[in-house]
């Protein structure tokens, strides 16, 4: 009977005990914490660098304008040549045979049109004075005109078979660098057929391929060129240029999606010779003092669309309570989107802003690593 007193009064305590627990306040809720981004002004420089190489404005594909057997050769990949100098040479011993020959058909026909005009005359007096026939007189005069047009023909036979002979001779028809050669020595080749490449040495131009997001605004961004770094460290030709944009892609690479852009340059040193490896670099000047609102630059993932609007999550520096803030995207890459709209200073969220809604009360963090990569460049 004790034991069962003694039971009921532990069992009793207990109970107490435990309601005397629930009696306690419940525990705070936790607060979010989000990673913010202060809102910084946009200035300086945006700068973007791609790889070029230096090409000539333009590039002929010689060939001879007559067929034969390639007698010889005299330049290699890499000369330099005059306007005019004798490149490459076919075998000329039929060329010339036949000019031979024309020369000597229109000496003939030349003593042929001669002795015929001079018959025509002497018929034509005669049958002024009624001692032969006008007939025979006006049938000479036939002949002699034929003669004449076959002498004609001669003479621009002959012309023919001077330029066929000459054309034996591949010439440089200005000054440039020998960037091909495709014949050799004892090859037949065809009239036509490309035999060397020559490129405009005094015409360089930076050769690149830019992105399609670029392209738009490319007239606007100032672009010089540096050769990449060689071993000889000592050279100072080895500098910046400035260069002038001459000419964008119409249609873009199908697989790289990229245009392609050609500068020229002005006043290149010695050192830039044709097919060196250069680095393009375009910039502009971020600064926009007629600009009424201030630009911002933040992470593209600060922003948020729900359809209508652009939007960013702007804490409350006491409260930490979020509040929607419009802005207008005037500029965008993969890793930072320009806007306005957003105070000098604000607490950005520039993480997880779709999982957000207005009135939440977060826990600022500030991410000064992202400001910084924000604000620096535009």
């Amino acid at each position: 009977m004790i034991n069962n007193k003694y039971w009921m009064a532990a069992g009793a305590a207990i109970v107490m005990t435990l309601a005397g627990c629930t009696s306690k306040e419940p525990a705070k809720p936790v607060v979010m914490a989000v990673y913010v981004t202060e809102a910084k002004a946009a200035t300086g420089q945006e700068l973007r660098t791609f790889a070029g190489t230096i090409q000539p404005r333009s590039e002929s594909e010689l060939g001879f304008r007559v067929g034969g057997l390639i007698k010889s050769r005299n330049v290699e990949v890499g000369s330099r040549v005059r306007a005019g100098a004798v490149l490459a040479s076919i075998e000329a011993t039929d060329y010339n045979n036949a000019m031979i020959i024309a020369k000597q058909n229109l000496l003939a026909t030349e003593s042929e049109a001669k002795q015929n005009l001079q018959d025509a005359e002497r018929l034509e007096k005669l049958a002024a004075e009624d001692a032969v026939a006008k007939a025979d007189a006006e049938r000479q005069r036939t002949r002699s005109d034929t003669v004449q047009a076959r002498l004609i023909q001669a003479k621009k036979q002959l012309e023919i078979e001077e330029n066929r002979t000459a054309y034996t001779q591949l010439t440089a028809p200005f000054d440039g660098v020998v960037t091909a050669i495709r014949a050799e020595i004892g090859q037949v080749v065809a009239q036509g057929m490309p035999i060397v490449s020559l490129a405009r040495a005094d015409a360089l131009e930076v050769v690149a391929d830019v992105p399609e997001q670029a392209v738009d605004s490319i007239k606007q961004w100032r672009a010089t060129a540096q050769l990449n770094e060689t071993t000889d460290t000592t050279d100072s030709n080895v500098n910046v240029v400035n260069l002038k944009l001459r000419e964008v892609s119409a249609a873009a690479n199908p697989n790289a999606r990229t245009y392609r852009v050609r500068y020229s340059m002005m006043k290149p040193p010695s050192s830039w010779m044709l097919g060196r490896s250069v680095t393009l670099t375009l910039q502009t000047a971020a600064s926009h003092p007629a600009q009424q609102e201030a630009l911002v630059a933040l992470p593209v993932t600060a922003t948020v669309n729900n359809g209508q609007t652009t939007q960013v999550w702007v804490v409350d520096g006491d409260s930490g309570k979020l509040s929607g803030q419009a802005v207008a995207i005037k500029k965008q890459t993969q890793q930072t989107v320009w806007v306005t709209g957003v105070a000098i200073g604000a607490k950005v969220v520039s993480a997880g802003a779709q999982k957000l809604d207005a009135g939440m009360t977060v826990r600022p963090i500030l991410r000064t690593a992202d400001a910084a990569e924000g604000g620096a460049k535009l």
